[in-house]
């Protein structure tokens, strides 16, 4: 993971967990894409709204994984490591890390893949320039 990070902090609730009052998988994703929307509000000055609704251009995720290493738990204070990994001529790629943080133990690794798309002709398009040049701050 880069050296580079943005951290973003909340809390594991109810509707983030099963039964077994752990994190269910697909919501470690809706964690990452809240600490993503986060990372561009704050530091890239990049607008979601603006980018789906105005410009029609948005990064669409084509691939995501991940690894759980120790259970994150309902109640449990969480940090989350966004890093930008690789950038490429259409599409790039974050990293993320999940961290308790009462003991800061790395509980979770995930990665998401995403192409820049024209959303009205549905194509994938080259990463402009601003863009790529926001994003490079961060590898």
């Amino acid at each position: 993971m880069s050296a580079k990070f943005f951290e973003h902090k909340l809390r594991v609730s109810i509707s983030h967990v099963d039964a077994a009052a752990r994190i269910f998988y697909p919501q470690l994703f809706h964690l990452c894409q809240e600490a993503l929307e986060h990372f561009y509000e704050e530091t890239l000055s990049y607008s979601i709204y603006s980018m789906l609704y105005e410009k029609q251009k948005a990064p669409v995720i084509v691939s995501c994984q991940a690894d759980f290493l120790s259970a994150i738990r309902v109640s449990d204070a969480i940090i989350l490591r966004l890093s930008v990994l690789e950038i490429g001529k259409t599409s790039f790629s974050f990293g993320y890390q999940v961290f308790r943080e009462k003991d800061v133990e790395l509980c979770a690794k995930a990665k998401t893949v995403h192409v820049m798309v024209d959303l009205k002709k549905e194509k994938k398009i080259p990463i402009d320039s601003l863009y790529r040049k926001a994003l490079s701050q961060w590898l």
